[in-house]
């Protein structure tokens, strides 16, 4: 009875800056290390090991020789790509969380913070399908501000899905060392596109199979945006969420000593350069913003992505 986190890096090509993800992650992997069970394993599957100091006995990194999914060295990338890129590593991470034999899967952004009561909850529930985290919160680490997510967390951020790991359709015989190719050839494409690579249709998928999920009965996440690397681009829309101040009790729940003074607010050089992308979105419109940070998405010339399949 053991829950299996797994999660993804990028291609150090396709970041604003490797050492800023492996910050970024390290706040999240003390997040997902502070379970009150004991029960639980941590999966990083990278192109690269990232240079982060903490250190626990529940991590495992898995390190992949597989392509970055654009030559452009940006963060900003095809959505297509993007679920090409997490579907192999999530299958990956998968195949080598299968050897722990755990009950339950969960995969998590690695930027964001998870409850401290999920292992437990499993523990306490090993026979269920799952559950999709209903309920959370938003963090922008540039306002420094904290929103209340109310009944679609699942839709909109990927850390959300709990998972009974016989639940997903990977191949028995498909190797740990498999490429794209062969993960590709194995679950095909819209399995691994939606399933694998997406946090949109699992729950859909599920119940259509008749192993519905149920909605986690606590807040079980925290989606952390605007802190410099984000693949989504839509990181300032918190116009419609409530602003709320994290209790010291959640912030112990989801392993942040206060979400007001959080060690990540100390990028400097990004929140300046953040403030001033903030104004000159002000002045010229959100559109100008994306240009300013992925001008390629704006080029007169047709941009050359990679060919998926």
């Amino acid at each position: 009875m053991m829950i299996a986190f797994i999660t993804s890096l990028k291609n150090p090509l396709n970041t604003n800056s490797y050492e800023l993800v492996a910050k970024v992650l390290e706040g999240t992997l003390r997040s997902v290390c502070n379970q009150t069970s004991p029960e639980f394993q941590v999966i990083v599957v990278c192109n690269k090991i990232p240079p982060v100091t903490f250190a626990h006995p529940k991590i495992r990194y898995i390190e992949v020789d597989l392509p970055p999914p654009s030559p452009l060295r940006s963060p900003c990338i095809e959505i297509d790509a993007v679920r090409f890129d997490k579907g192999c590593k999530y299958t990956i991470g998968l195949l080598h969380a299968r050897k722990l034999n755990p009950t339950h899967v969960m995969f998590f952004d690695c930027d964001d913070f998870i409850s401290d009561r999920i292992a437990g909850f499993v523990r306490q529930n090993p026979d269920a399908n799952g559950w999709f985290v209903k309920d959370g919160y938003r963090y922008n680490a540039l306002s420094r501000k904290c929103y209340l997510m109310n009944g679609n967390f699942h839709q909109i951020c990927g850390t959300s899905h709990i998972i009974k790991s016989s639940l997903y359709d990977i191949p028995a015989d498909l190797p740990l060392n498999a490429d794209q190719e062969r993960i590709l050839n194995s679950l095909g494409k819209e399995y691994l596109y939606k399933i694998m690579g997406s946090h949109r249709f699992i729950a859909d998928h599920l119940r259509q199979k008749g192993t519905p999920l149920r909605p986690l009965p606590f807040p079980g996440a925290i989606y952390h945006v605007a802190h410099g690397d984000n693949w989504s681009l839509n990181q300032n829309q918190n116009d419609k969420l409530s602003a709320v101040n994290l209790s010291e009790k959640a912030c112990k729940e989801f392993n942040i000593t206060d979400v007001q003074s959080h060690p990540l607010n100390d990028l400097w050089g990004y929140r300046m350069k953040s403030a001033i992308k903030a104004i000159v979105d002000k002045i010229f419109g959100y559109p100008y913003t994306l240009y300013y940070r992925c001008p390629h998405l704006y080029s007169s010339r047709k941009t050359e992505f990679p060919k998926h399949p």
